[in-house]
């Protein structure tokens, strides 16, 4: 009788911590937009266009993440993992480029 009560007691305690963690996710979630705002304040009393790049960044990809939908962690391509670190190695060099051509001008 003790064996059969033992699994349901786990199973309180298990949802007693997924219950937590959930609390605290909202939590970090509410804590980060908090920060996000505030700082995204700051930058439309100093620098305006760096506000409106930031709030049509953020609205391109709130669109993008609602396109494209949620995804399992079984199913990612090799290519996607080291995706953002190559989009800004290709950006810098093709910055270096630039700043090259326009430097030889001058």
């Amino acid at each position: 009788m003790s064996g059969a009560s033992m699994p349901m007691f786990a199973s309180r305690q298990e949802s007693c911590h997924l219950l937590d963690f959930y609390v605290m996710a909202v939590w970090l979630q509410i804590g980060g937009l908090v920060l996000f705002l505030a700082l995204w304040g700051v930058a439309w009393r100093r620098q305006p266009n760096l506000a409106l790049g930031i709030f049509f960044g953020v609205a391109i990809a709130a669109l993008v993440a609602a396109l494209v939908g949620p995804s399992h962690l079984h199913s990612v391509p090799v290519w996607l993992p080291p995706l953002p670190f190559a989009a800004v190695a290709i950006s810098l060099f093709g910055f270096g480029i630039w700043a090259w051509v326009l430097g030889r001008r001058r």
